[in-house]
Order: C-alpha cells, then structure tokens, then sequence
C-alpha cells in the first residue's frame, strides 16, 4: 500500500518502522512502513489487514492519524 508522500514525510520516520492500524470495531493490526524505490509503503503485516477485514477492489479506506504511529482505518463499500 503506497502512502502519499507528503503525509508519511510530515508524520512518520523515513526509516523503517511499525505502524498501527486500527478498525472501526477497535481490532488493530501492526504493520511495516518502509520506503522503497521512492515510495512511502506498508508492507509486512498489510496483507494480514486486507484479509482480516475482507477488503476487494472498489472499497475506499480513509486513513485517520489518531496517535503517534497509529491510524484509525474507515473503510466503506462505495
């Protein structure tokens, strides 16, 4: 998962680091943020995320900063 480069350069270190997600329903998942090739991403433990929480193309998840390193994940079907 790519995330926008302004936002990670402004809240996150730019060196690899976990990060935590949470759900709506207050489940949270850890997972790696790294660069590479020059793109801000997740990477381990984001697979785990998409599985747990049933995500499929065309669902939109809004990404909320609510801690340091942690974010609250709203997803929607629309």
């Amino acid at each position: 998962q790519i995330i926008p480069k302004s936002f990670a350069e402004k809240h996150f270190q730019k060196a690899k680091t976990k990060i935590r997600l949470k759900n709506i329903e207050g489940k949270e998942w850890e997972v790696n943020y790294t660069i590479n090739g020059g793109n801000f991403v997740f990477v381990g433990g984001w697979t785990r995320f998409v599985r747990d929480n049933k995500l499929k193309i065309g669902n939109v998840c809004i990404f909320e900063l609510i801690g340091e390193k942690v974010l609250q994940v709203h997803i929607s079907d629309d």
